[in-house]
């Protein structure tokens, strides 16, 4: 027994529908599973659910020369 992270990071569904309600949104999945933990007792410290685009800031990999 000890401290544990879990990281998931994807792409998909989520937030739809005005009351939030469908069960294969990545955050509705998220939010049952934290749940489940915690009703399993364990001790949840940190639980999150960020969303939205991604800019890539390595100039290599926009294609752009390296340099000053």
């Amino acid at each position: 027994m000890g401290d544990w992270v879990i990281t998931i990071q994807g792409i998909g569904c989520h937030h739809n529908g005005p009351n939030r309600a469908n069960a294969y949104d990545a955050d509705q999945m998220a939010r049952e599973f934290v749940k489940l933990l915690w009703k399993a007792g364990h001790q949840i410290e940190h639980a999150s659910f960020t969303s939205g685009a991604k800019d890539e800031l390595l100039p290599i990999r926009n294609g752009e020369e390296g340099g000053e």
